[in-house]
């Protein structure tokens, strides 16, 4: 093998290695960028709302529930607790007819005692009429956006939360490698790359 065929197999296998150095690097970039408006896109956190059944609720009305009208977002919960002396219940439906949505007692076999809580996560935008089931005039109504800020506690409810940070340090990672590789590929071939 002469002097100029082993330049030559050189030259080769450097492009070769510097094709796969490409793919190693750009790969994991583009399937983070590829990624990343996918994950972008789905929400990482819902609320925690906290609603209470009011002090002296069975002879109120519209306020036996506070606040009301809630308004929560797609994959809130509220969690009610009873402040008031008598047991209550959270039932959903209207005109004291159970809708089956949801309800903290069914069947009443286990009220809501004072201080005790009853929670409910919302999974479809709507308006939810509720009612206490023992004091038919204590209503209130759960108003369901599609999404949005309700000003509730973040909670993380999903995967995506862990995933997005990966997935922005890998892109930022492959891009600096991307620069550092350019770099010493220029300086290696002895290219400034300045005009």
């Amino acid at each position: 093998m002469t002097a100029n065929q082993i330049i030559l197999s050189l030259e080769r296998f450097s492009i070769l290695v510097n094709v796969k150095i490409a793919v190693a690097i750009g790969l994991p970039a583009v399937v983070a960028a590829t990624l990343l408006p996918i994950l972008a896109s789905v929400p990482a956190y819902a609320a925690n709302v906290a609603a209470n059944i009011t002090i002296g609720a069975q002879s109120k009305t519209t306020d036996a529930y506070s606040p009301n009208p809630l308004k929560i977002n797609v994959g809130d919960t509220i969690t009610w607790t009873n402040k008031d002396s008598a047991p209550h219940t959270v039932t959903s439906g209207s005109s004291a007819t159970p809708d089956g949505k949801f309800d903290s007692s069914p069947g009443f076999r286990q009220l809501l005692i004072p201080e005790g809580t009853f929670s409910h996560t919302f999974e479809e935008a709507g308006e939810y009429p509720y009612y206490c089931g023992l004091h038919a005039n204590m209503v209130g109504t759960v108003i369901v956006a599609a999404g949005g800020d309700n000003g509730g506690t973040p909670q993380d409810t999903s995967i995506t939360a862990l995933i997005f940070p990966i997935i922005v340090a890998i892109l930022a990672a492959s891009i600096a490698a991307i620069i550092g590789y350019a770099r010493f590929a220029r300086k290696r071939t002895g290219s400034s790359g300045t005009p």
